[in-house]
């Protein structure tokens, strides 16, 4: 899926349908598909411009300073599952996320997330008296 359109290229479009070329034509000229063109005239009939809508979400709790500095937690405790790295982040710098967000910046930046897992219970081999 492609990003969003430029708000040059936004602008470019009202001002070659105004100058009365087709959507199909207008679409060609400037390599976008003729369906953005129709929905960049409709944003522009309807609410008199061609900015783009804010992206809806929930905003980012942390800044590329705090994932950098998660980045360097891990690499400094590179055997801490994220349960443990989420706690030392919330203790050292106030940043208070999930484990799953933990995980998820470790990922963006090409790291593996690592998680606390219990070893399986094996038999103790004793000495058998015969």
């Amino acid at each position: 899926m492609p990003g969003p359109t430029a708000t040059a290229t936004r602008e470019r479009v009202v001002a070659l349908r105004q100058e009365g070329y087709k959507q199909t034509d207008i679409a060609e000229v400037l390599g976008i598909s003729q369906s953005a063109v129709s929905k960049i005239l409709k944003r522009q009939h309807e609410e008199g411009n061609v900015r783009p809508r804010k992206s809806p979400g929930r905003p980012r709790l942390t800044t590329r300073r705090d994932d950098r500095q998660l980045l360097n937690f891990s690499r400094r405790n590179w055997k801490l599952p994220t349960s443990r790295l989420r706690r030392l982040w919330r203790r050292y710098h106030g940043i208070n996320v999930s484990r799953s967000t933990v995980n998820r910046r470790l990922l963006q930046h090409g790291y593996r997330a690592r998680r606390l897992t219990k070893c399986p219970s094996t038999p103790v081999c004793s000495p058998q008296s015969s």
